[in-house]
């Protein structure tokens, strides 16, 4: 049945049409529920939008976080108020937070135009000197630096100190370096050693050489990966058998023998076991080195990882590629970039569809050809061209104050870095997905503790569970970080999605709480869904929501 609210909106509309499309205005209203065409009932709080475009009357139910977009342009909003006096109306008025200053004259209006701006950016970073791809990352803020830089200057026009507080692949802090001291913040270790690499690497006092570091490890690495091949001949052999099938030439009963290999590797489903004298051997290696990690050879990822995101010899590869740093490379800053290399090789090689949540089930022939395409990459090659470009990338003797931390951001955000932060970057997590379990494959190649893993996706057992992530948190988590900036007196910068866990109304209700001035840029944005068919990308609205301290 349908709502008598929404009966007396339709009926108002066809009355007031013409006057509407005269007026080239809007008419809005916040329902407690919209009974949908197909007779889904959508309970509230619910925006209806009645708008003209272009000389055409359209009617939208809209999602409240995108209210303060186009409230802007209502002229009859009182009036619409008198005629549904008795409905649920929002009080806030986003006018009330004082949109003191702009980014563009763009800014604070609703989008109308649907195109993203991806393709577009992808090309321009392509030639940006400031930017450097080291993995797939869900969430990556790749395109939107352009527009996080243009905030920051806005917001710190004569330069400071940002701290990015969720860095994850630290592009946001690469990206600002040369224009900001970046404090690179994130819980996961590969964050704080990708940080090293690509913003704190420019304390290095000598410039580094790729030639010399290359014929340097490879010695190390050699020695690792003969010692696996001579341990386990056999199941090498079996691996790359498989490896050698031509994509066209792969058959029902090849995919199952490939199925009856990868679960003869013991795993947390088989309870660790094996029937393979190898494997056997392998798993009794790997439990020695939970107590003491640093034995020869490294084994880790052949243990966790092979035949799931990885070919045996990949595997390998990887971990004789692990050892080599760690033998060869004396200073942080080495260490850093040359395991900011492996973890591009570690992404750009599996066989995963972007992340490592889940391997890939081979259920048809056509998803074991998929997978062999990426089974037979070259890691060592892959290693050799990004540390190549890293070395060219890297700034190095500037003599900065930049900083890697890992922390967790309620411990960070008491501490005393606080009073020498200007201005605070955060972009968290958006839905209940954690990171932790997505790319805990690449902490454990960062941290290499031969941890126990769980699951058939073989996570780590101290995976961290983010506040933003929880539904029943994540409003306090925002709550706990804009105070703290308000109590630090230092703006704020938030990234968030319209799909995000929080409405964009609460969010600025905060802001305007901490007494910040606020300003808002919409961004037609594509959100990769890390899927390999299908649809690959999801359209959403990206926000960046700029918090000013008030002056006193």
């Amino acid at each position: 049945m349908k709502s008598p609210e929404l009966q007396q909106l339709k009926e108002i509309i066809q009355k007031r049409k013409s006057e509407i499309l005269e007026l080239n205005d809007c008419v809005a209203a916040t329902l407690s529920s919209v009974n949908r065409s197909n007779g889904n009932k959508t309970n509230g709080p619910y925006d209806v939008l009645i708008y003209s475009e272009n000389g055409k009357k359209k009617c939208k139910y809209i999602k409240p976080q995108y209210k303060p977009f186009w409230e802007t342009k209502i002229q009859n909003y009182k009036r619409l108020k008198e005629l549904f006096a008795n409905w649920m109306m929002l009080e806030m008025k986003y006018t009330q937070l004082e949109f003191d200053f702009q980014i563009s004259t763009k800014e604070n209006t609703m989008t109308t135009s649907t195109e993203t701006i991806n393709k577009t950016r992808k090309k321009q970073l392509r030639q940006d000197a400031n930017y450097i791809h080291i993995m797939k990352y869900m969430g990556s803020k790749r395109e939107l630096l352009p527009d996080i830089k243009e905030f920051a200057k806005k917001l710190l026009p004569k330069g400071g100190t940002i701290l990015d507080i969720f860095a994850g692949t630290c592009s946001v802090g690469a990206y600002l370096k040369n224009d900001f001291t970046v404090y690179s913040n994130d819980i996961q270790a590969y964050s704080k050693v990708l940080a090293g690499a690509l913003i704190c690497s420019s304390n290095h006092k000598e410039p580094l050489i790729f030639g010399k570091m290359i014929s340097s490890l490879e010695k190390y690495y050699e020695k690792n990966l003969k010692t696996l091949e001579d341990l386990f001949p056999i199941t090498l052999k079996t691996s790359n058998d498989f490896i050698k099938i031509k994509k066209d030439s792969w058959t029902n009963q090849q995919r199952k023998e490939y199925i009856s290999f990868c679960e003869s590797f013991p795993g947390p489903l088989n309870n660790f076991t094996s029937n393979s004298k190898e494997l056997k051997q392998l798993k009794e290696e790997y439990f020695k080195r939970a107590s003491k990690n640093d034995l020869f050879p490294y084994i880790q990822t052949t243990f966790l990882f092979s035949e799931t995101y990885f070919s045996f010899h990949q595997a390998m590869q990887l971990d004789s590629l692990r050892y080599a740093i760690e033998q060869t490379f004396k200073t942080e800053t080495e260490k850093n970039i040359a395991l900011a290399a492996l973890m591009y090789a570690h992404s750009y090689c599996s066989s995963g569809t972007g992340h490592f949540a889940m391997f890939r089930d081979l259920k048809t022939i056509s998803s074991a050809q998929d997978v062999f395409i990426y089974r037979g990459k070259d890691v060592f090659e892959f290693f050799s061209n990004k540390l190549r470009e890293l070395v060219e990338f890297c700034d190095f003797n500037k003599k900065t104050k930049h900083q890697a931390i890992s922390s967790n951001y309620i411990d960070l955000i008491k501490s005393q870095t606080m009073d020498t932060v200007d201005l605070v970057y955060a972009d968290p997590p958006y839905s209940f997905v954690h990171y932790s379990r997505f790319y805990h494959a690449t902490e454990s190649l960062i941290r290499y503790d031969y941890n126990i893993p769980e699951h058939k996706g073989r996570y780590r057992t101290d995976r961290h569970q983010s506040p933003f992530c929880q539904k029943q948190n994540v409003e306090e988590a925002f709550k706990i970080l804009i105070e703290a900036c308000a109590r630090s007196s230092c703006h704020i910068l938030l990234s968030y999605a319209d799909t995000g866990m929080i409405n964009m109304e609460r969010i600025l209700e905060l802001l305007k709480q901490n007494k910040f001035s606020v300003s808002i840029k919409e961004i037609n944005y594509d959100h990769s869904t890390m899927g390999r068919s299908g649809h690959k990308t999801n359209k959403i609205k990206e926000y960046l929501i700029a918090g000013k301290v008030r002056d006193n």
